[in-house]
């Protein structure tokens, strides 16, 4: 891999190049985003002020289609951002190419979400070894459509043999915005401009892995039934920790009326 001065470089030409349409495109999609969640949950309440039907059906009905209104486009926000990352389109172009990519793209990042998940809850340790190796997957998914698990073995793929660079290249990735954040008076400014920058950066990092994609003389392993025995226990750790959470907190709610009266 080149080095991580030159990663960054390369990254600062693209942002200089591309940041009004990253901003733009982000800005519009997450502006989207939050008009699909509002416009529904208002109409819902107005409409179960009226009296004319149950006001629980109605709202509920209303926080439904929201939620899902919110969790569709807020994809689509982040799949704009990529695009806009990734390629040289204008802005048009990177929200509708994003809107029709979204359903493939939330269904990779979905796996990884799901077999990451599962991989902390672990012991965390594995969590921390495999992110790296599927963390590209949705990249993929964007700019070379390939999606689900396809695309979740061709990032292992791109990875093997290179983890520790990809590794400590990913936690730079974490570590800018906050950095910046911390410098005094003007962090807080300069943090808007980060998190962008973060965008640009993971999508340079992912072409470099493209082009260092040794193929099919180093295949990934199969990943389809790890990805989803990572996925039960994702979804049974995150049934016990919510167990667990109102437990305790109706255990505290308990103590605290015990002490009360």
């Amino acid at each position: 891999m080149t080095s991580i001065e030159d990663w960054i470089g390369r990254s600062w030409e693209r942002f200089k190049r591309r940041w009004w349409v990253l901003l733009a495109a982000s800005g519009v999609a997450g502006a989207a985003s939050l008009l699909g969640a509002l416009v529904p949950a208002l109409a819902g309440y107005y409409v179960g002020g009226l009296g004319r039907w149950p006001v629980w059906a109605v709202t509920g009905a209303a926080s439904v289609v929201s939620l899902l209104a919110l969790l569709w486009l807020s994809t689509w926000a982040q799949a704009a951002a990529l695009e806009a990352a990734s390629t040289e389109a204008d802005i048009r172009t990177c929200l509708s190419d994003a809107w029709v990519k979204t359903g493939h793209f939330a269904w990779t990042l979905s796996l990884v979400l799901l077999a990451c998940g599962g991989a902390f809850f672990l012991l965390f340790l594995p969590g921390l070894w495999l992110a790296p190796l599927l963390f590209w997957a949705p990249f993929i998914t964007m700019s070379e459509g390939v999606g689900g698990v396809a695309a979740l073995e061709t990032s292992w793929r791109r990875v093997s043999g290179r983890w520790w660079a990809v590794a400590g290249r990913l936690a730079l990735v974490v570590v800018v915005p906050f950095a910046i954040g911390f410098i005094p008076l003007v962090g807080w400014l300069l943090s808007l401009a980060a998190g962008p920058f973060t965008f640009v950066m993971l999508a340079e990092l992912a072409d470099e892995l493209r082009r260092l994609d040794p193929g099919p003389e180093a295949p990934a392993p199969r990943l389809a039934l790890p990805v989803a025995a990572l996925s039960v226990v994702f979804l049974a750790g995150s049934y016990y920790v919510i167990r667990g959470a109102m437990l305790a907190a109706a255990s505290l709610k308990d103590l605290f009326r015990a002490q009360v009266f």
